[in-house]
């Protein structure tokens, strides 16, 4: 089993290396011959409102924001480390990621007084 410790898209590196045949001028290659990983985000926000005692018109209102809630890793297939100046990159860094797609979890706070 190959282990760099860098997020890749294949299981072993140096195996998919050799396997992978990229489209030259004037070949027409495969279609979808890498696919990446799905986009998967949950958000959540609550919210709560109290009316004042004294005028039913103000109010006070809180909220609780989250953004990817799962708090999962997607990482950009664009990204990944697939060529270099030859055409494939090395065996040790094919298919390593370089950025993310999603961000990390996100959360806010809001308190609102509305009269």
């Amino acid at each position: 089993f190959f282990n760099t410790g860098t997020p890749n898209m294949f299981a072993n590196g140096p195996a998919a290396i050799s396997a992978f045949a990229p489209a030259w001028a004037g070949q027409s290659g495969q279609r979808n011959e890498i696919r990446g990983d799905g986009y998967f985000g949950v958000d959540l926000g609550l919210g709560k409102r109290w009316y004042m005692p004294y005028n039913e018109k103000h109010s006070v209102q809180f909220r609780w924001e989250v953004f990817n809630i799962a708090n999962t890793a997607r990482f950009d297939v664009q990204s990944a480390l697939l060529s270099d100046s030859l055409g494939l990159g090395s065996g040790s860094s094919f298919g390593n990621y370089s950025r993310l797609l999603s961000n990390p979890r996100i959360m806010q706070f809001a308190l609102r007084y509305e009269f």
